[in-house]
């Protein structure tokens, strides 16, 4: 398999552009929904910068996440592109190239130490848990720990900061939207339990939100 073979499935089954794409789109909309404006940061070319910025942070991490659970995935996905590809150094140069690009959008724009701070934390708490959580894990737990990263990047996307709730309600979602995605999950009575409790929960916080006005506290 080619460089570009190897790229080109990894986009076609992994890096799943349907579901990454709005979600960008929705993370970037989310900070000027709840974060307020930021002079010079205003309109649809500046959703659309935030909207890149958070599609490029994204697609790394899940590089990365799949290079991580290589060995898992041997045993429970053998024809998965990183499983049965011979080198993966295009995808990790892919990563690079796209976490530089993400960064660089942070750096030069407002608030640049926050959400350098983000990216750092989302790194090392990535870091530790890939190198210290035990092979027995739960896939409810593992899955609830790697999707931490999601408010940090939603955090550190946009100029102006969303709000604690508003990145809450994100991660509870995307935890959900995990849980009823994947088979193995979504049959089990413990993660449906999980799903259930969490979106109670995002139905507490908007609920508080139209309290306040349609702002989330």
């Amino acid at each position: 398999m080619s460089s570009r073979e190897l790229i080109v499935r990894y986009v076609r089954t992994r890096a799943r552009l349907t579901v990454f794409v709005p979600l960008a789109v929705v993370i970037a909309a989310m900070g000027g929904w709840t974060g307020g404006r930021v002079d010079g940061w205003t309109g649809t070319a500046n959703i659309a910068r935030g909207a890149l910025t958070a599609l490029a942070m994204m697609l790394a991490f899940r590089v990365w996440d799949d290079l991580e659970d290589r060995s898992r995935d041997a045993r429970e996905h053998p024809s998965r592109v990183t499983v049965v590809a011979h080198s993966v150094a295009p995808l990790i140069g892919v990563a690079f190239m796209l976490g530089a690009l993400g960064l660089l959008s942070v750096v030069v724009g407002p608030r640049a130490g926050s959400r350098l701070a983000a990216v750092c934390i989302a790194v090392a708490v990535l870091a530790a848990w890939y190198r210290m959580r035990p092979v027995s894990t739960r896939a409810v737990l593992n899955a609830h720990v790697v999707l931490l990263k999601y408010p940090l990047l939603a955090f550190a996307a946009t100029p102006a900061a969303p709000q604690t709730g508003a990145l809450v309600s994100l991660y509870l979602v995307l935890c959900v939207y995990e849980i009823v995605d994947d088979p193995a999950l979504r049959a089990s009575i413990v993660a449906r339990w999980v799903a259930i409790s969490e979106c109670a929960l995002v139905s507490v916080i908007l609920a508080t939100a139209t309290l306040f006005g349609g702002r989330i506290p």
